[in-house]
């Protein structure tokens, strides 16, 4: 696993997920806590991530209607549970 750029691909992902796909951000959180000791399965999981972005290049998120694009009005909220309670790998 030593010549495998496992923390380079961790890296763009991250900004692939930030900038563009945050669709993928959870995945790319899971896989990038073994950046440090990485192992067969979580470099395959990195690679599974890589083949569901060439899969799904076209794609694209949409908030709301399409015909509420352009009112002023239109509200996003979103919610997030950040106290990792059911997080298995950090008991």
């Amino acid at each position: 696993m030593h010549n495998v750029p496992y923390q380079k691909a961790i890296g763009s992902l991250m900004h692939i997920a930030v900038h563009s796909r945050p669709d993928i951000a959870y995945s790319v959180q899971q896989v990038s806590q073994f950046s440090t000791n990485p192992s067969r399965p979580h470099w395959k999981a990195v690679k599974q991530i890589i083949a569901y972005l060439k899969t799904t290049h076209n794609v694209v998120l949409t908030l709301g209607s399409i015909s509420d694009t352009k009112s002023a009005d239109s509200l996003f909220i979103a919610y997030c549970d950040a106290d990792h309670t059911n997080s298995l790998d950090h008991a």
